[in-house]
């Protein structure tokens, strides 16, 4: 089970977080079961539910695979500094 560090959704029915690769009061970046990497907004005063949401439940968006990969690339780099 991925450690929970903040507001953050753990899982939605498409989207089982394996591991979470970058999480902060506003936003999740995290790969699932699958090794897809999906990214949700977190709740805030503007979006209670966070974003996206379905039916007031907090979603994780699938990235396309070549944005994934850029995101990827993006969170090696801010690692490594």
């Amino acid at each position: 089970m991925p450690k929970k560090l903040t507001v953050t959704l753990d899982s939605t029915s498409a989207f089982e977080v394996e591991t979470y690769l970058a999480e902060t009061n506003d936003y999740a970046v995290a790969r699932n079961i699958k090794g897809e990497v999906g990214v949700t907004w977190n709740p805030n005063a503007d979006s209670p539910n966070g974003f996206p949401h379905t039916f007031s439940h907090q979603q994780w968006f699938i990235l396309p695979e070549q944005l994934a990969d850029m995101v990827l690339a993006g969170a090696t780099f801010f690692d490594n500094q």
